[in-house]
């Protein structure tokens, strides 16, 4: 249970970050910049990339009891959310990341608000917390929140090196190979979607069928 959820968590949050194209952002902001502050604005990034996915994650079934949002609703939204960023991702003409004027404190915004942590971020974990919520009776909690807490580190420790290493992955890569990848995230995002959507469409169906028994 413990790996099965570590690796769920870490493999549906990757894409949607995209910290490749984080790190894209960050090089057109961080031109003429010393080192040492583009490496302090990487720790910084990746200390609020942390903060911001554990805190969504935990207030988010709060933030859905207190206003009455349904499980279905959210998976709804979040489903055509994920899955309409993944198809600008994979049929959508390469765009080059649009240049920001000269930044020295970017790793809050716009680096991790809007780019990491944007609405598709945010619904997913919300998601994730109400079905976790919803449908967890007997399931040891504690070990499955311990290994999403793991996944979130796990996560900011994998954007921290792409971040420090976004040079030497350009040279390495090119810009094909970043062009490649990032179809290849679209596609897994179109899947994640569609699962959220036929997931919302089973819950409202399960629902209406226990109230007419």
């Amino acid at each position: 249970m413990f790996i099965h959820v570590f690796t769920l968590t870490v493999f549906s949050l990757l894409p949607v970050i995209n910290p490749l194209a984080a790190a894209a952002l960050m090089l057109s902001m961080s031109k003429d910049m010393p080192p040492k502050l583009i490496s302090r604005q990487i720790n910084l990034a990746s200390f609020y990339l942390l903060t911001i996915l554990t805190l969504t994650f935990f207030v988010g079934t709060s933030i859905l009891n207190s206003l009455g949002i349904s499980v279905s609703v959210i998976k709804l939204l979040g489903g055509v959310i994920v899955g309409l960023i993944g198809v600008g991702l994979l049929f959508h003409k390469d765009n080059h990341t649009q240049q920001l004027s000269h930044r020295e404190n970017f790793a809050f915004y716009p680096l991790n608000i809007p780019m990491m942590c944007g609405p598709g971020t945010i619904i997913l974990l919300i998601t994730g917390a109400a079905h976790i919520s919803d449908s967890l009776t007997q399931v040891n909690r504690l070990e499955i929140y311990f290994s999403i807490l793991l996944a979130f580190v796990a996560i900011s420790i994998i954007s921290w090196g792409i971040l420090m290493l976004a040079v030497q992955i350009k040279n390495v890569i090119g810009q094909r190979g970043i062009y490649l990848i990032t179809k290849a995230m679209g596609a897994m995002l179109i899947y994640i979607g569609i699962n959220l959507i036929t997931s919302s469409h089973y819950h409202c169906l399960a629902g209406a069928i226990r109230k007419t028994i």
